[in-house]
Parts: C-alpha cells; sequence; structure tokens
C-alpha cells in the first residue's frame, strides 16, 4: 500500500477473538485444597478482592435504584400538573 510522503508497506489489519467463562468460585473448597502457603495466600487475596467487588456493585445498585425511585417520582408528578393544567381550561 502506498501512503502518504513517499512511504509504502503492508496495510495490517489486526483482530482478536476473546472467550470469556463465568463460574461461581467456591473459596473455602479452593482454600482446603491448596497444598501450599503461596497458594492458600494467593486464594484469600483472590476471596477479598471478590467481597470488595461485590459490595462495590451493591451500592451501586442501591444508588441506581434510589435515583430511578426520585425519576419516576418527578415523572409522575410532572404528569400530574399536566393533568391538571388539561383539568384547568
Amino acid at each position: 500500500k502506498i501512503m502518504g510522503r513517499g512511504r509504502s508497506g503492508k496495510k495490517h489489519r489486526r483482530h482478536s477473538h476473546i472467550r470469556l467463562v463465568l463460574r461461581e468460585i467456591d473459596f473455602p473448597t479452593k482454600l482446603l485444597k491448596a497444598e501450599t502457603l503461596n497458594q492458600k495466600r494467593l486464594w484469600l487475596e483472590r476471596l477479598s478482592m471478590a467481597r470488595a467487588d461485590y459490595e462495590k456493585a451493591r451500592i451501586e445498585r442501591a444508588e441506581i435504584a434510589e435515583l430511578e425511585a426520585q425519576a419516576a417520582k418527578v415523572e409522575e408528578a410532572k404528569r400530574k400538573e399536566e393533568e391538571e393544567a388539561e383539568q384547568k381550561k
């Protein structure tokens, strides 16, 4: 492929595939099956990360639910005001 300023070369079209597998991990079993101290430490770190992620996701879900409830109240109040304005006409 000829490019600007006299350069030439091959045009690379990069692509990739990803395979993602989600599954539930039984941390107590993994800790019991770990043979070395480092393996147990690694599983404990993963457990603490999973708990932190769960807590963060729980807080976000609660915030979203609260915001949706507030939006529904505002929508309902706006609808009532429009109905009252139509009735006054």
